[in-house]
């Protein structure tokens, strides 16, 4: 689990993971720009608290391998958030002011 209030300095951050889930909680007002993706999504999932965070899949749900993908800008964009698991769910979450 991580949470994001700012992304400082510009620079973007890469959380990474090859077997195991991704939950990340981001403040309401957070500027940045966010892509996630699950390599073998078959039985996992991306969810997101976020309209602006668009999810879209790729590959056979019944026989191959589904991949998912997660991208969108939050608050009109800002430095980039890589999120990245091969196995494993990615949640963002979002973390109003009165729960900081």
């Amino acid at each position: 689990m991580a949470e994001f209030i700012s992304l400082a300095g510009g620079r973007e951050s890469h959380l990474e993971t090859s077997a195991g889930d991704i939950v990340v909680y981001l403040a309401d007002d957070l500027k940045a720009t966010v892509n996630a993706a699950i390599d073998v999504g078959n039985g996992h999932a991306i969810q997101t608290d976020f309209s602006t965070i668009k999810v879209t899949t790729e590959g056979d749900e019944m026989g191959g391998m589904q991949e998912f993908y997660a991208n969108g800008s939050l608050n009109g964009g800002g430095p980039y958030l890589k999120l990245h698991t091969t196995v494993g769910n990615i949640e963002l979450r979002k973390r109003t002011l009165a729960q900081r």
